[in-house]
């Protein structure tokens, strides 16, 4: 039975908690470093949900690792989603020749993924990167980003340093003139919610600059404009939001900023959201397909995992620590775990649909960041 829920939710959404904290590291992998294959590697069979959590993760993480992203068959959003939870480790595999027979795999060889996408691959053939002017942008639609800012998300999740080459053509760029591109295109009323995940991890709370207006900007004022938006309660809009805001609250926590005003009034609404996500949590350990706006089970595997994964990720990203072993997250985290056991395994990511992947690369982004807070030591 489907449960309308009416209680009234904070219009707004902050952030909270003391979730990775460090700031990007050194991740200097060359995107021409090759590792030469014959084969794409072949996907293995999920193993059984265990008893200990860390290694059902670590189990669901290295069989999945397996779901390597083709080049001539997957977009450019396809290496975007696998890059979230693999990070500076995620390959691609690119074809290099045609199969000679109709049950022979082509043979080729895997680069690395962020590679592939900060030097433009055609993947598809579509590539994720344009230039205009001086500035670099990432596409946003079908096959690219899926919101603004989820390329930068995405870099600063994996500890990709500023420095790192970008590649348009023969012109050479860098990540940090991408954080100028976003920085650039701040405006009000949009959603700038995985362009705050990746300013936040990128910058200072002391760091201003100019948008395309000429406007001053800062990550307090882009969370200010965060918190005057209203998005949808029952769809992704709604985590988004609450995952840039805990973002910027880490930021400040990171470089001992006072927590003032705008700030003060996101954690505030983190913390509802917290305790909000815990008391419409099924029986089950997951929620709704409809995130904040409905309580009860449903019967579409796919769309609860994906729903599931995003409140999940924004949970286990801003908690604090002294609340990871709260008994209703570990009820999530081995719900999660055992809804991603049983993905069918010889699916590649290029034959699923948008929900399909974007649904399991969240979960698995979701219970690599809460393994990596809960385990830190191993």
């Amino acid at each position: 039975m489907m449960i309308l829920v009416t209680q009234t939710v904070v219009a707004q959404y902050p952030q909270g908690g003391n979730a990775a904290r460090q700031q990007p590291s050194v991740r200097q992998q060359s995107p021409g470093q090759y590792q030469q294959q014959q084969q794409q590697p072949r996907l293995e069979e999920p193993q059984l949900i265990t008893q200990d959590i860390h290694q059902s993760i670590r189990n669901l993480l290295a069989v999945n690792s397996k779901r390597i992203p083709n080049t001539g068959s997957s977009m450019p959003s396809d290496l975007l989603a696998y890059c979230f939870p693999y990070g500076f480790e995620a390959m691609t595999y690119v074809p290099t020749s045609a199969p000679s027979q109709p049950n022979q795999q082509a043979k080729g060889e895997s680069i690395y993924a962020i590679g592939a996408l900060c030097w433009n691959f055609p993947c598809r053939g579509m590539t994720m990167l344009r230039a205009s002017n001086s500035h670099i942008f990432a596409k946003v639609g079908h096959g690219y980003q899926p919101q603004p800012g989820a390329l930068l998300a995405m870099l600063a999740f994996s500890q990709i340093t500023p420095d790192y080459e970008m590649k348009i053509s023969e012109k050479e760029y860098a990540i940090a003139d991408l954080i100028k591109s976003e920085q650039y295109q701040c405006s009000s009323r949009v959603d700038m919610s995985m362009v705050l995940v990746g300013l936040s991890f990128y910058l200072t709370p002391k760091d201003e600059w100019k948008n395309r207006l000429n406007e001053k900007w800062s990550l307090k004022r882009v969370v200010a404009e965060e918190l005057t938006r209203r998005p949808d309660q029952s769809n992704v809009a709604a985590t988004n939001q609450l995952l840039g805001l805990s973002a910027a609250i880490q930021c400040y926590e990171r470089n001992n900023a006072p927590l003032e005003d705008v700030l003060l009034e996101a954690q505030r609404s983190i913390e509802e959201y917290q305790k909000f996500a815990f008391s419409i949590q099924n029986p089950s350990g997951l929620w709704h397909p409809l995130f904040f706006s409905y309580k009860g089970d449903d019967p579409n595997p796919d769309s609860t995992l994906y729903a599931s994964a995003h409140i999940l990720r924004f949970l286990v990203f801003s908690l604090p620590d002294d609340q990871l072993r709260d008994p209703r997250l570990a009820k999530a985290v081995t719900a999660l775990a055992s809804r991603v056991a049983k993905v069918r395994s010889n699916l590649p990511l290029s034959d699923m649909s948008g929900q399909q992947l974007e649904g399991l690369t969240t979960a698995l982004h979701a219970l690599k960041i809460y393994d990596e807070r809960l385990y830190p030591e191993r």
